[in-house]
């Protein structure tokens, strides 16, 4: 048995190891470059049983080399935010002392692990991360061309409407009708900054486009995808995220696991005989966590469970930090029923949930 321990370091850069032969005890040490071709061959020079890492960027690179060069070799990556990795009062911090320190939480359990998404999901997380950019570039353009708008006095439709087909055709006439004149005065201005910026959000549509329907094939090829889509009020975009940030659903026993995983779990504070919970962790994803809780808002108005569920904890109260609470609790519910849902491979029975 031998365990290496890899401190990885930026692509094209030298990370360091530390190989340990637990038959003799002889230990080696020394860098390698961090590219797939050189990690195989590092790998299969001195054929690990085991290798460690550090959860980083470039931990994928990695798992993608050991299964090249030695597929039946675990990688484990190490949870750097559990509380046995944070070592507040080191004095001094390397490459090979980070090596030291993964073998030596790894001989004695205490080395807390993350999963490492194989390279599918992987590839389906970037989509959805790309996607999820470009949205947010074309939702800047929207307030950018409504400033534009209110500050040279152009009145704009209210909501969705001014960015529909007819919104942005009738914007593109108003900026064509204008004198588009060199001259530095308002109207030239308003011209080159509404004409720039539509051009630009007219390409982000036809960009975003693209991505659905690639995230859009994706889903259709997994019967799961539609599974979790018989539920009222979740659609493609959260089916999608669970499916990329999830992976296999029974690497989870319980509905309290999958809700910690989602950073939707409360903080437990306990010593003698007082506890109490805080705030939910907010671990995990933060995209994940974020579209459960706006698919939340759409279940309490589809799912008679997810109504009834808000209006009890809410009360008679008109505080708008009950109603928070309230629907993180929707959220929590709304994710494990859909986990469930998921692993037995069935679809949404329930009597009295009204269609989307």
């Amino acid at each position: 048995m031998s365990i290496l321990s890899i401190d990885l370091g930026d692509f094209n850069a030298e990370s360091a190891w530390l190989f340990v032969e637990e038959t003799t005890g002889a230990l080696t040490r020394g860098t390698v470059l961090t590219t797939s071709e050189a990690l195989e061959v590092f790998l299969r020079e001195k054929r690990p049983t085991t290798v460690l890492c550090e959860a980083c960027l470039m931990t994928a690179v990695l798992k993608d080399a050991v299964n090249a060069a030695l597929p039946d070799v675990p990688v484990l990556a190490a949870n750097t935010n559990a509380d046995a990795w944070r070592w507040t009062n080191t004095k001094c911090k390397t490459d090979p002392k980070d090596c030291e320190r993964l073998i030596r939480l790894y001989r004695v359990g205490e080395l807390q692990t993350v999963r490492i998404p194989c390279r599918r999901d992987r590839e389906f997380r970037r989509m959805l991360y790309h996607r999820g950019n470009l949205v947010e570039r074309r939702t800047a353009l929207y307030n950018s061309i409504r400033s534009t708008c209110k500050r040279h006095e152009v009145i704009l439709p209210a909501g969705q409407a001014a960015w529909n087909k007819d919104g942005l055709d009738h914007l593109e006439a108003l900026v064509n009708a204008s004198s588009g004149s060199r001259q530095l005065d308002n109207e030239a201005i308003w011209h080159i900054e509404v004409g720039h910026s539509l051009s630009q959000l007219r390409l982000l549509n036809t960009h975003i486009d693209q991505v659905e329907a690639i995230i859009q094939g994706e889903l259709d090829r997994r019967p799961e995808a539609q599974r979790l889509q018989s539920i009222p009020g979740v659609g493609p975009q959260l089916a999608a995220f669970l499916l990329a940030f999830i992976g296999d659903p029974k690497r989870f026993k319980t509905g309290k696991q999958v809700a910690a995983y989602c950073g939707l779990a409360p903080r437990i504070y306990q010593s003698g005989k007082t506890e109490r919970s805080g705030h939910i962790t907010k671990a995990g994803n933060v995209r994940l966590r974020k579209i459960l809780v706006n698919v939340a808002w759409l279940a309490r108005r589809y799912n008679p469970w997810a109504r009834e569920l808000f209006d009890r904890l809410v009360g008679n109260s008109k505080s708008k930090a009950r109603r928070k609470v309230a629907i993180v609790a929707v959220a929590r519910r709304l994710v494990i029923r859909c986990w469930a849902l998921w692993r037995d491979g069935t679809t949404w029975q329930h009597a009295d949930a009204v269609p989307a």
